[in-house]
């Protein structure tokens, strides 16, 4: 067995000496391969990349999804009353919703930068959706009946966009 494998490198010593271009075309091979691995390895970890950017990607458009949802179950029993009509109760809803804990998380999002949206729409869509919801918050506090009604239909038409803008967002591909 030992005589045969030093036979074998011997013969391909022989034939390495007998061929003096032999090493030049195996040095060649060698780079290539070595280009190869490099270029796997750089696409693996692309695709992780990929991978982890889509993971943060869903978590922010999970987020702004609860943060929005929070506000809508806090916000139904007024919205049903606002469009009843006038009542008493509906003035009080401002300074209440101003103590709410989900309020903080909308300013929250609302301050956010524009690059930290998962897209330009998804942004432009909650700061009209913010915006229309707190002048109905405050329409209300004032008793500015004539205002009401039409902020609150302009919240719903931007709600409907924000979450139309959150679905394009997700089916995405990053």
């Amino acid at each position: 067995m030992i005589s045969s494998l030093f036979a074998c490198w011997a013969s391909v010593l022989c034939l390495a000496e007998k061929h003096a271009g032999l090493g030049g075309w195996v040095g060649a091979g060698g780079a290539l391969l070595a280009i190869y691995a490099t270029w796997r390895i750089a696409q693996r970890q692309v695709r992780a990349d990929r991978r982890l950017r889509k993971v943060e990607w869903e978590k922010d458009i999970d987020l702004i999804s609860y943060v929005v949802d929070k506000i809508e179950n806090y916000l139904n029993p007024f919205l049903v009353e606002a469009r009843k009509g006038a009542s008493p109760e509906i003035a009080s809803w401002d300074y209440n919703f101003q103590k709410e804990p989900i309020k903080r998380s909308a300013i929250g999002l609302d301050g956010a930068p524009l690059k930290d949206w998962p897209s330009v729409d998804a942004y432009n869509y909650f700061k009209i959706y913010w915006e229309n919801t707190n002048m109905a918050l405050q329409n209300a506090t004032l008793q500015k009946e004539d205002r009401l009604l039409p902020q609150i239909a302009a919240r719903d038409a931007a709600l409907s966009e924000l979450r139309s803008a959150l679905t394009k967002a997700r089916s995405r591909v990053i």
